[in-house]
């Protein structure tokens, strides 16, 4: 029963890794679609006209 409860306990801590990392995968590729056109503008800026 013991290992039972274990192997559980194993699989629980998996799967919220799993998610904290796919909820860290999420907040990246937001950012990066948030940040890239913020960054290409001061590129642009920058850019003699």
């Amino acid at each position: 029963m013991f290992s039972h409860v274990k192997s559980v306990g194993c699989i629980f801590s998996l799967l919220s890794q799993l998610s904290n990392f796919g909820l860290v995968g999420k907040l990246t590729s937001v950012f990066a679609v948030f940040w890239t056109p913020i960054r290409g503008r001061e590129k642009f800026r920058e850019l003699p006209h």
